[in-house]
């Protein structure tokens, strides 16, 4: 047990800021005064004299007031020395100018006196509503973020730090598959949100080939629309009253065979999958 000591019962008295005669367990230096919610800081503290087997100190956070009567535990560390806590700012802390932070030992139950500095901590933004949308292949797709008291900023991934873009609207690249993006909200405090909205760019019908040959295709009536991202190319007949459109990203290659007969419609385009 810690000796030469006086302290406060925490059961009986969690309101209570702890002495101990001799400095035999102080808090040391919080680095920083004020701190997003979601945040992680070190907590550091000092004891000199013995503490129990099994000893757990725990970092507590007090209300907006600085009131330690139901206090927030924001970390803990099993041990019978000094050390440091590695304490997170729950990320649904109310914003508020006077906290304060301690810490206490379970056994014997003692704390240490506050940090005694008022502590600021800034809310957490709350994340974005990221829209989904439907495109051909090979097109581009806007997604658009709603929700965010701040900056909206973009990534290709759950995880990824490299921030593809910023705002509350996003263009994607040419895509040919099924992508999901996400986005995150940074506050006017430089706070971030504890978690990122995401949105899906889904790709409609078949996947748009690359090249799409056709060869010796007779066509009769029908509406069709033959699509490749890069050519087509054909060396088939159109019947009468087909209506068809061949459209090639770059070109599209007709070759000996091809046909387009009398009472057709037949339509070039150079624009690539999933324009009309």
């Amino acid at each position: 047990t810690l000796t030469d000591a006086t302290y406060y019962d925490l059961g009986t008295n969690t309101n209570a800021t702890a002495s101990i005669q001799d400095n035999d367990f102080t808090l040391g230096t919080i680095t920083g005064t004020s701190f997003c919610a979601g945040t992680t800081i070190g907590v550091p503290f000092t004891v000199s004299s013995a503490v129990n087997t099994g000893n757990i100190f725990t970092a507590q956070l007090s209300d907006a007031t600085g009131s330690f009567a139901s206090p927030t535990v924001i970390g803990t560390l099993t041990s019978e020395n000094s050390g440091t806590i590695s304490a997170t700012i729950p990320s649904n802390t109310p914003a508020g100018t006077a906290y304060r932070i301690r810490v206490t030992a379970s056994t014997p139950a003692v704390a240490t006196a506050n940090n005694g500095t008022d502590l600021t901590i800034f809310a957490s933004p709350n994340a974005p509503t990221v829209s989904s949308t439907t495109i051909g292949s090979g097109n581009t797709a806007t997604l658009n973020a709603s929700g965010c008291v701040g900056t909206v900023r973009w990534y290709a991934d759950l995880t990824s730090t490299a921030i593809l873009s910023t705002g509350d609207s996003f263009t994607s690249p040419t895509l040919t598959a099924n992508t999901t993006y996400f986005a995150d909200c940074l506050s006017a405090t430089n706070c971030v949100s504890a978690s990122r909205g995401s949105g899906t760019v889904t790709i409609s019908g078949s996947p748009c080939p690359n090249v799409q040959t056709l060869n010796n295709i007779e066509v009769s009536p029908t509406n069709t629309k033959y699509e490749a991202s890069e050519k087509v190319i054909s060396t088939s007949k159109i019947n009468a009253g087909a209506t068809i459109v061949y459209d090639g990203g770059k070109a599209v290659e007709l070759n000996p065979g091809f046909e387009a007969k009398a009472g057709s419609v037949f339509k070039v385009q150079i624009d690539g999958c999933g324009n009309k």
